[in-house]
């Protein structure tokens, strides 16, 4: 099975490669932070274990490997910084037990409104703008016909004031919107943690 997954690690690596270069000629794989490996390929050994452990082999695996990477390379060119393409990682190769959609969609806000937004019980939305707010990711959920929007954060010490932070989240809230934060440094040192912290949380609303 190590040899496997070695073998399918080279695999993504030569796709991620190919995706890279259709991606407005940036190096997303290289612009992530992190000890080690990227969280993405962190994230993608992940999903190769997950799904092998399932049965998956041949085509299919391939179909699963693209569709995450390809989830993840329309969404980094949307973000705005190397913690934020961490947090994007972590989320597009994460468990979302008990939805369909898997990974979950992606959706551009800047070329199409809300109407325009892809089938599905989940939705990514990188630098989602909510009223006054801009998210730097808005995560759409569909629950019982309804859907739901929750804010993640990634918190860079130069760019946020605790207080200012405070006010954003309550006026949210107001709204009936939560907000998952993450600071730079947890980003930094395990992002696919901090990932798995929003998506458990997710998922356990979704199933009550």
């Amino acid at each position: 099975m190590a040899d496997d997954t070695l073998k399918r690690m080279q695999q993504v690596a030569d796709i991620a490669a190919a995706l890279t270069v259709r991606c407005q000629g940036k190096d997303l794989l290289k612009n992530l932070p992190g000890k080690g490996n990227t969280n993405l390929q962190l994230g993608m050994r992940r999903v190769i274990e997950h799904a092998q452990a399932i049965g998956m082999i041949g085509s299919s695996l391939e179909a699963v490997e693209r569709m995450v990477l390809e989830a993840y390379a329309k969404g980094a060119v949307l973000t705005d910084s190397p913690i934020e393409r961490s947090m994007l990682a972590g989320l597009v190769t994460g468990r979302w037990n008990g939805f369909e959609t898997v990974p979950p969609a992606i959706h551009d806000a800047r070329r199409g409104s809300s109407e325009d937004m892809p089938p599905g019980d989940i939705v990514i939305v990188p630098q989602m703008t909510f009223l006054k707010y801009r998210l730097d990711f808005g995560i759409v959920v569909e629950r019982h016909g309804r859907l739901a929007i929750f804010a993640v954060e990634c918190d860079g010490a130069d760019y946020h004031d605790i207080y200012a932070d405070q006010r954003r989240d309550l006026y949210l809230a107001s709204w009936g919107v939560p907000t998952f934060r993450a600071t730079g440094k947890a980003l930094y040192e395990d992002a696919t943690a901090e990932a798995d912290r929003v998506i458990s949380a997710i998922c356990h609303w979704r199933a009550s």
